[in-house]
């Protein structure tokens, strides 16, 4: 995975913005061709291409673009703007960038159907290309939120991602920013215990203490959400790391639920394996591993999860054998339940785990039983989904031959497209900018020859920010 380096660039910075244009809609008849990018196609021509490409295709769904209501054209339109956005913002096209984010949320304001999700959107744009490190330019968007607890959580997220790409300058204004804000939302457990971790793990636990303390005391009942015991996880991970163990320990008191506890403990020993202390370690996880088989009244999908979550906590420690061991124990936990949804999280993470860790076979073994499956259930669109994220890991992993025959397996040509799209980012994250400009050309072929409708939308939508992404990650390679 590669880490994004910003460049101001300033020349066509005017002429972009009118491109994006005015008025109440962006229709066909106001998308002109982009502007020179000055310096941008000087350093890196694929990546200008890419980009170019991407302007194309955003034309594309606003000239299907109905004239009124709701629309999926529309939405997907203002979504895809937002791309670009991020795009131009990482380029340092600022001005432009503001525009194209500023024209996505009153275009996504304008529809009774968008309005209210706005925010919702906006965060999972940043999350896209966060997932490749793409860090510089989200600004854009985070400025932009109108619920101060989401944009708080968007910057938290982004925080962490910085501090896994080794942008620490980065990540330490970003968790200031964080600091002076967190008094501004509303009570909830889960920033307490994430702002901890982040003052925890750039060297001031004892600045996170009297977060924990604030924790311990909240009365909300949200304790028992999982991703409040996720972020337990983190804290308890970041504490032990930092040898402040007794407070680690002590955290996991703060849960009642013992899948909770487990999960807090698998963290624990993470941390304990990352300051040398592997006995340790391997204690707290046994520990952990008795803790969900003992719990009768477990449900297959939450027992199943925790011993995933136990299982890479072994593989952390270097302790390979034993995760295999507790990975089969989820194995087995899941097989216990038919609900797809389930089952189908449940198998991606499993082989993601063994993904991570180069075991191959077992990885192969995983991925034929979880395609086994997909193929047991019924919605179409459901498969394709599932398909899609198998797609995904694989193409990140370098397995193209893989994630080639995992699309050709995709029932529609929507969810087809979007195999595409994911297969290229992996593709220009290995270096392959050509290789992937190609692939989003005919993923945006195969979505042009769609009957039009939502699926089209999402097809075309998924496109742009493939193309996006590509672009972005051959300029940070100068292609």
């Amino acid at each position: 995975m590669r880490l994004s380096s910003r460049m101001g660039v300033a020349c066509g910075a005017v002429a972009i913005a009118a491109a994006i244009g005015s008025g109440p809609i962006l229709r066909a008849e106001a998308q002109e061709p982009l502007p020179e990018l000055g310096e941008v196609c000087d350093r890196a021509p694929t990546a200008c291409l890419l980009f170019q490409d991407a302007w194309a295709t955003v034309g594309e769904i606003g000239r299907a673009a109905g004239s009124g209501g709701p629309d999926p054209y529309l939405e997907r339109h203002a979504q895809a703007l937002v791309a670009i956005g991020l795009g131009l913002s990482a380029f340092g096209l600022d001005e432009p960038a503001g525009e194209a984010v500023d024209r996505a949320i009153a275009m996504m304001a304008a529809d009774p159907l968008g309005a209210r999700l706005t925010d919702f959107r906006l965060m999972l744009a940043v999350g896209r290309h966060t997932t490749y490190g793409l860090l510089d330019g989200q600004g854009v968007v985070t400025d932009r939120f109108a619920d101060p607890s989401i944009e708080w959580r968007v910057l938290a997220l982004l925080a962490q991602q910085q501090l896994q790409f080794g942008l620490d300058a980065d990540a330490a204004a970003t968790i200031q920013e964080l600091d002076e804000t967190i008094a501004d939302i509303p009570p909830n457990p889960w920033p307490l215990l994430v702002l901890a971790e982040l003052r925890t793990r750039t060297g001031r636990p004892e600045e996170a203490l009297p977060l924990v303390e604030a924790f311990a005391a909240n009365d909300l009942d949200w304790r028992d959400l999982r991703s409040v015991a996720d972020a337990g996880a983190g804290l308890a991970e970041a504490l032990a790391a930092a040898g402040r163990v007794a407070e680690a320990e002590h955290l996991l008191e703060l849960w009642n639920d013992p899948l909770d506890q487990s999960i807090l403990r698998a963290g624990l020993a993470a941390g304990l394996a990352q300051a040398g202390e592997a006995d340790a370690a391997a204690e707290h996880l046994a520990t952990a591993v008795g803790t969900v088989t003992g719990a009768e009244d477990a449900t297959p999908y939450f027992a199943a999860d925790a011993l995933v979550q136990i299982g890479t906590a072994y593989d952390r420690a270097g302790l390979g054998d034993r995760a295999v061991e507790v990975l089969d124990l989820a194995l087995a936990e899941i097989a216990r339940t038919d609900d797809f949804p389930s089952v189908n999280q449940v198998l991606r993470h499993i082989g993601q785990a063994h993904l991570d860790a180069g075991r191959m076979d077992l990885w192969q073994q995983v991925l034929a039983a979880h395609l086994e499956a997909i193929a047991g259930e019924d919605n179409g669109a459901t498969q394709g989904s599932a398909l899609n994220m198998i797609v995904l890991a694989q193409a990140n992993a370098g397995l193209f031959d893989g994630a080639e025959e995992t699309i050709a397996a995709i029932p529609f040509d929507g969810a087809r497209t979007a195999g595409l799209a994911r297969l290229a980012q992996g593709l220009a994250a290995d270096g392959q900018v050509e290789a992937a400009r190609q692939r989003l050309l005919e993923a945006r072929a195969l979505a042009l020859s769609m009957s039009s409708g939502s699926l089209q939308a999402d097809a075309l939508l998924a496109v742009v920010d493939g193309q996006v992404i590509a672009a972005l990650l051959a300029y940070q390679d100068g292609e």
